[in-house]
C-alpha cells in the first residue's frame, strides 16, 4: 500500500445514510489507488462500524474501537507504524 487514511468516528451518520454500494465503490477506489483505510471507532452506546469496517477489511487496514480518552495514544500508534511489505 502507498498511503494511509485514518477515519475517526462514532459510527453514526450525521446526514443521511450511505448504502453498501457506496462503501463497495469507496473500497474499490482505495484499493485501486493503493490506499490503506484504518478506522478508529469511538466507544459508546451507539458506535456502529459495520459499514466502515468494510473499507478497512478490503484495504488491509485496522479496525479499532477505542476509548475517546485514549484517542491521541491510539492515533499515534497507527501513524508511527512502518509498513514493511505487502
Amino acid at each position: 500500500m502507498g498511503s494511509k487514511v485514518i477515519i475517526c468516528t462514532d459510527g453514526e451518520a450525521n446526514v443521511g445514510l450511505c448504502d453498501d454500494a457506496f462503501y463497495n465503490r469507496t473500497a474499490d477506489f482505495a484499493m485501486e489507488k493503493k490506499v490503506m483505510v484504518n478506522v478508529l471507532g469511538l466507544k459508546g452506546d451507539n458506535c456502529n462500524l459495520k459499514q466502515l469496517s468494510k473499507l478497512s477489511l478490503a484495504t488491509g487496514g485496522a479496525i479499532l474501537k477505542i476509548d475517546p480518552k485514549k484517542l491521541g495514544t491510539e492515533f499515534s500508534k497507527i501513524v508511527k507504524d512502518e509498513v514493511l511489505g505487502n
